[in-house]
């Protein structure tokens, strides 16, 4: 679901956004990315290594950057791919963090 949200928002001619998000736009990658680099590890915990989750969140980011620029009505940024791999990274600090909280807590039944 958030992947199809970010897919939708960075390819939309004019997404529902929030009144001055957009002057934040690398501040929006960088959430985006960092959150989307949570939701893959916690998807993908036992995957080793951990740096193809990594360069498969990038493909993804220079993937809607391509497609930004093939619509006409957007571009291609490196700025923006460069704001996606620092979200990446700053998840690196706190993966352990989040595995041990993920791993705490309880079961669940089906």
């Amino acid at each position: 679901m958030c992947l199809c949200l970010t897919t939708w928002l960075a390819l939309a001619s004019d997404p529902l956004l929030l009144p001055g998000t957009q002057i934040w736009d690398k501040l929006n990658h960088f959430i985006a990315f960092f959150v989307l680099a949570l939701l893959t590890d916690n998807a993908f915990p036992g995957s080793k290594p951990d740096w193809i989750k990594w360069i498969a969140l990038l493909a993804y980011g220079f993937m809607l950057e391509t497609a930004q620029w093939a619509t006409g009505y957007r571009y291609f940024e490196f700025n923006d791919l460069l704001a996606d791999s620092i979200g990446i990274v700053a998840f690196l600090p706190v993966q352990s963090l989040v595995r041990r909280m993920v791993s705490a807590l309880p079961a669940r039944s089906p």
